[in-house]
């Protein structure tokens, strides 16, 4: 009566658990002292402990053939709980002024790429190698030094030694690391001085490529409040057009 139900099925609260499991050969686990403690919820052979810190946190153990699983993740308040959410390839470059911008509508940017509004969840994934942790791990090469690019790789880039007009446009930003790939970091007026040489800023820019995930939470249907919100974040992120389509609402 005190717990939370944790289901069985798939849901995208999915996309926020984590699972270990403990299979190291020789060793194995008896679980059956917790069975029979007050601070848990048995369900289907699993133990739920519901965290003291945060109470939309679960942890559940359960043993299998495989060994020990650990799985931490958020479970659903009710077991007649709404989601709607819709998926759409994206690229997207997160830089600093866009977390602060959602921040001041009112997201909460605490978890990386990951954003929360009343029941909204918002969750962007990007395919990128890591190239960079800090500014000072990239580097500008070529002739012009126009091309932002690891430390290490810099030095061997050779570009024709033709200076180009929009060249101006790199004194408007710096060489740095911005999500995890070294690139020339984004802003309004050098968005704007490329478009005014006919430079698309993509060209320039890079742009990982990733998939962007909305879900929205214990509605009957979407209200136009919700796609209000989701559409200011958007706009906050610098993305103008998404062909995405909610799926209908599911029950769990």
């Amino acid at each position: 009566m005190f717990f939370p139900l944790a289901q069985a099925c798939v849901t995208p609260m999915d996309n926020l658990a984590v699972e270990v499991l403990l299979n190291k050969p020789g060793i194995t686990y008896n679980l059956a002292p917790l069975y029979s403690s007050p601070d848990v919820l048995v369900q289907g052979g699993k133990i739920i402990y519901r965290s003291h810190y945060d109470e939309r946190v679960a942890v559940i153990l359960w043993n299998s053939s495989k060994g020990l699983h650990v799985r931490i993740q958020i479970p659903p308040k009710s077991p007649n709980m709404s989601y709607a959410h819709a998926e759409v390839p994206l690229s997207i470059l997160l830089t600093e002024d866009a977390l602060k911008k959602a921040e001041k509508l009112g997201w909460d940017v605490s978890g990386s790429y990951t954003f929360r509004k009343d029941n909204i969840l918002v969750q962007i994934s990007q395919d990128i190698k890591k190239e960079c942790s800090t500014d000072s791990d990239c580097a500008t090469g070529g002739c012009s030094g126009e091309v932002c690019a690891p430390k290490d790789e810099a030095g061997n880039i050779v570009t024709p030694c033709i200076y180009a007009a929009w060249y101006d446009c790199l004194k408007l930003t710096t060489c740095g690391c911005v999500n995890g790939i070294c690139t020339w970091k984004p802003n309004p007026q050098f968005d704007k001085c490329l478009k005014g040489h006919s430079i698309d800023p993509e060209k320039v820019i890079k742009v990982p490529n990733g998939r962007l995930w909305v879900a929205v939470y214990g509605e009957e249907k979407l209200t136009e409040e919700d796609l209000k919100k989701i559409e200011e974040l958007f706009d906050a992120f610098g993305i103008r057009y998404v062909n995405y389509r909610f799926l209908e609402l599911s029950h769990h």
